[in-house]
Parts: structure tokens; C-alpha cells; sequence
């Protein structure tokens, strides 16, 4: 199932760190479940094709930047996620516009997220998100007051 974010600029890092309200608290307790094992396999059997299209320069766009969980290594389930956003010169971040989409099959899973999360034009907060082992992609997006679109596509590994 291919979606009009195929053809968008995307970039690679990780992102169960989906948490962009530096500093906030999430209410709720226990984890919750971002990803199914189910949604996982499913995603895993699915076409992996994306279009490739060319990046604009680095202060064209606002920016979400993954500040937990660290992308670098595997991490394990359940995971703080901290983003930040990141504005264009002279604009502010509309967090109602966050969304964040699931794999290959673009499975939106932004109201699992809004549900947990706090969300705030300085970012993003989510804590115990639940996820099976092995590998994970999530496209996240956000709007600023210019109309002008961040997207990122973070990479995790789940142990």
C-alpha cells in the first residue's frame, strides 16, 4: 500500500525515542503498546520500496531531532522516546500536525502515540512504548507556522 509520503525527502535515524516535549510528563501508567508482534511480521513481509527524492538545504525545512532513545545501539522494550522540533527561522511548531507512521505499510499509529505522549510545539515526550524485538522504521512529520513540513524516518532495534 503506497502513500503519497513515499515521495517526500527522507531521512534515516532512529525513533522509538518518540518523545518531543523536552522535559514533560507523560500521564498513564504502565507501557504501552506501540508496535503488535503482529504489525511487525506483517510490515516484514511487505514490499520495501521507497522513492528517492532530493533533499533541500538544512534551514529550508523545521527539523525533528530524536533526543531518546539513543539510535546508535539496540535498545530495549519498553523505551522513553524524547523528540525535539525544531522550527524554520520565524515560525513556530504546530503540534496538532504530528504524525507518525508505522514501516513499509505506512501504518499510522500517530493516536497510539498522542494517547501517551505529551506534545508541545519544543517537542515530544512518550514513556514504556512497547515494541517486539528486531527492527523497526517510523516516519515521523510536523508542520510549523509557515506551512513548512519536517519529516524523519527513525530506525530502531529492539533486543
Amino acid at each position: 500500500m503506497a502513500s503519497n509520503r513515499a515521495s517526500r525527502p527522507v531521512l534515516w535515524a532512529l525513533f522509538l525515542a518518540l518523545a518531543l516535549a523536552v522535559g514533560a510528563s507523560v500521564g498513564g501508567a504502565g507501557a504501552f503498546e506501540l508496535i503488535t508482534p503482529q504489525e511487525a511480521a506483517k510490515n516484514a513481509a511487505a514490499p520495501h520500496l521507497r522513492a528517492l527524492t532530493p533533499t533541500p538545504p538544512p534551514d529550508a525545512l523545521p527539523r525533528i531531532e530524536v533526543v531518546s532513545p539513543t539510535l546508535a545501539k539496540d535498545v530495549k522494550s519498553p523505551v522513553d522516546i524524547e523528540l525535539k522540533f525544531v522550527p524554520t527561522a520565524g515560525a513556530v511548531i504546530l503540534p496538532e500536525t504530528f504524525h507518525a507512521y508505522y514501516g513499509w505499510l505506512d501504518l499510522d499509529i500517530t493516536d497510539r502515540i498522542r494517547q501517551h505522549a505529551a506534545i508541545s510545539a519544543a517537542g515530544l515526550t512518550a514513556k514504556d512504548a512497547e515494541l517486539p524485538s528486531g527492527s523497526h522504521d517510523i516516519t515521523l512529520s510536523v508542520k510549523d507556522s509557515l506551512d513548512h513540513e519536517a519529516r524523519r524516518e527513525v530506525s530502531v532495534t529492539i533486543e
